[in-house]
């Protein structure tokens, strides 16, 4: 007497791991919400703020500084409203400024070239006597 036939055997393993397969895919479209779940909303952060220190760097055509400017050069505006400016200096007030980096595997190739713009940070934004910090994050934290 002879045992069942192995090629049987193998379709019917194929069947069952395609069967499987369709049940393990993720369904498609949006995934909508049962209708008694509660949804989290994000919280809303409201600032009321007196002063806003706008840095800017303006370069010519051939890359140089521009120094020539006046306040009247410039306009400024937030969401579309036009915004007085109450104080404008050519350079000298200290800034702080925190810059955050993206440090995993999928941005490793673009690190050296922000390396680079670290001196330009220090020298055209914070200056002499601003501060700076760089962190950078992936699954951890590191300053």
């Amino acid at each position: 007497m002879r045992g069942p036939n192995p090629t049987w055997r193998i379709v019917a393993a194929a069947l069952l791991l395609s069967a499987a397969r369709l049940y393990a895919q993720a369904p498609e479209g949006p995934m909508t919400p049962a209708p008694d779940a509660k949804i989290q909303q994000a919280p809303k952060i409201a600032v009321r703020s007196l002063l806003v220190t706008t840095p800017v760097t303006v370069r010519d055509d051939k890359g140089e500084m521009v120094h020539s400017l006046e306040e009247s050069d410039f306009h400024i505006t937030d969401n579309g409203v036009p915004q007085r400016i109450t104080h404008f200096d050519l350079g000298g007030d200290p800034i702080s400024l925190v810059v955050v980096v993206e440090t995993s595997s999928r941005i490793a190739p673009l690190l050296p070239m922000i390396r680079k713009s670290g001196i330009l940070i220090s020298q055209t934004i914070t200056g002499p006597t601003g501060e700076g910090a760089v962190v950078g994050f992936d699954d951890h934290i590191t300053t």
